[in-house]
């Protein structure tokens, strides 16, 4: 039934795009109809350079992603379990976390340089806060009893953390590695844009100058199945790691 839900859903917004296509609402040149941003997709999806620069930005993105994850847990363990470092690290937090990815990019090139480093380094600072906090706030929020119940049972702190801590926690980590697949995502075309000689967002930027509109449609378009592939992989391995916690979740709604 949900799948029947989202083809109404895409029908009814590709139906209202093209009748603004036929009432003139914008000029056609700027606002292609649906079947003409299909068939750029469709070149797109045939041309080998194209897609082999779609494929780096994905390859840049999985890595920056890959690194953010463990580095935002660690420190976000390190700050839930030592308080000092979190007090520490506070105002660098706040100071940092609001700066888009994009305004530190300039710096990024006088210090870093262009190539891989800089595409990890641009994801790392702007995907690991969401799993950074998420973590903090998932090993922080214990809950107690359970913490008492285990040390009661003569735990050892090691098997306090494996046994509960960790479970507890798991699954408001996975909210905070869900965002950052997408923010890794962002990161990755965003540096193409600005500092990249290849990638997705390098080719919608080319195009746009070149008012191809329907290739800028398409890459948009890309773009977003991109991030739906991405969620898709975070969610599969949400089930693989805390599928536990699903299954406990509709039994006891049930």
């Amino acid at each position: 039934m949900i799948w029947l839900h989202r083809a109404i859903a895409l029908t009814l917004i590709v139906t209202i795009w093209q009748i603004g296509v036929w009432a003139a609402l914008v000029p056609e040149r700027f606002l292609p109809a649906p079947w003409t941003v299909i068939q750029a997709l469709a070149r797109i999806l045939t041309s080998p350079d194209d897609m082999r620069a779609v494929a780096m930005t994905l390859l840049r993105a999985l890595a920056g992603f890959a690194l953010t994850v463990p580095l935002g847990i660690a420190l976000g363990a390190l700050a839930a379990f030592v308080p000092q470092v979190e007090r520490a690290l506070r105002p660098w937090t706040e100071l940092l976390r609001p700066l888009p990815p994009a305004a530190i990019i300039p710096i990024s090139i006088f210090t870093i340089g262009f190539g891989l480093k800089l595409y990890l380094f641009i994801i790392t600072f702007a995907a690991i806060w969401p799993v950074y906090f998420n973590t903090l706030a998932a090993f922080a929020g214990t809950n107690d009893v359970l913490m008492r119940t285990g040390h009661a049972f003569g735990c050892s702190r090691t098997a306090l953390v494996r046994e509960i801590v960790l479970p507890h926690a798991l699954p408001q980590i996975f909210i905070g590695i869900r965002i950052a697949a997408s923010v890794a995502l962002i990161g990755s075309v965003v540096t193409d844009i600005f500092a990249g000689q290849t990638g997705l967002g390098y080719l919608l930027f080319e195009r746009a100058f070149a008012l191809r509109v329907p290739d800028v449609f398409a890459l948009t378009l890309i773009c977003g199945l991109n991030g739906m592939l991405f969620n898709q992989m975070v969610l599969l391995l949400r089930r693989l790691v805390i599928g536990w916690h699903d299954q406990m979740m509709a039994e006891a709604a049930a």
